[in-house]
């Protein structure tokens, strides 16, 4: 199953929902700025290659994200 991570603006900051096989978090705080919450969702991303990961998340986010991050296929154990 490949895992779905939400950023969204809240306030005066944003939050992330993280939906995976190995956990689920919602409404975490990830930070007060763009680069902030981006960085805080890139550490979630970098571990979630052996499922695959998705990110939905607001363009000025998005653009912090680096390209690879943004869209991961499963690893299906292939080294």
């Amino acid at each position: 199953m490949k895992a779905t991570l939400i950023i969204e603006k809240r306030g005066a900051g944003y939050i992330l929902d993280l939906f995976s096989d190995r956990a689920t978090k919602r409404g975490e705080r990830c930070g007060l700025t763009p680069h902030a919450a981006a960085t805080s969702a890139s550490r979630y991303l970098a571990q979630l290659t052996y499922s695959g990961a998705a990110v939905v998340a607001p363009p000025d986010v998005m653009e912090h994200i680096p390209e690879h991050l943004r869209n991961i296929e499963p690893d299906n154990g292939k080294a």
